[in-house]
């Protein structure tokens, strides 16, 4: 909430807002009917609830991920304010651009780079295919579909995608070495 008041005083005060794009986003079509896969971003997240339910140390691994791309991505937001121009919606059919249009309105297409999306998507997908093998090809098809529809809908530009893809990686790594130590500490001290 502070960097939408943060991002909405920027505008009011006519700021050039940051915009990383690349020749090829032109070149992307928009496809509002992506909108439903970009959606299932917070399905995904909720699966890791179900993961970290195993044991403490993936409880840790998972919050220490989630935080840690969550806290790396708002540092990225507040230092370089970033813009995408959203979409006109008029004559928009049906229920996919109403979500957009609602999602759109919820944050004015601030906040790009990195892609948070892409960045807690890879996360669960390195938690799945590491505690639920059998399911690491379906959470694996879920998550790229997630990263393209970003660019599809006109939430991100596609260099969001990389720098997502860097953070989720980067936070898990060192998740998965503090999530353990963490777990182990905390059974200690019982």
């Amino acid at each position: 909430m502070l960097l939408a008041a943060r991002n909405a005083a920027l505008l009011a005060d006519g700021h050039a807002f940051w915009e990383p794009r690349l020749g090829v986003d032109a070149l992307i079509p928009f496809m509002p009917a992506w909108t439903w896969i970009y959606c299932t971003y917070f399905l995904a997240l909720l699966s890791l609830v179900v993961v970290a339910r195993a044991d403490r140390a993936v409880m840790y691994e998972v919050l220490i991920a989630y935080c840690g791309t969550s806290l790396i991505s708002f540092a990225c937001f507040a230092l370089w304010p970033s813009r995408i121009p959203l979409p006109a919606l008029d004559g928009c059919p049906g229920l996919g651009c109403s979500t957009l249009a609602f999602l759109n309105r919820m944050d004015g297409g601030f906040n790009l780079f990195p892609s948070l999306h892409v960045a807690q998507g890879l996360v669960v997908w390195l938690v799945v295919r590491r505690h639920l093998p059998a399911l690491a090809w379906p959470a694996g098809v879920l998550v790229i579909g997630i990263a393209v529809s970003t660019v599809l809908t006109k939430r991100h530009f596609v260099i969001d995608i990389p720098a997502g893809l860097a953070c989720g990686l980067l936070v898990y790594l060192a998740a998965r070495r503090w999530g353990g130590a963490l777990a182990r500490l905390t059974r200690r001290g019982r």
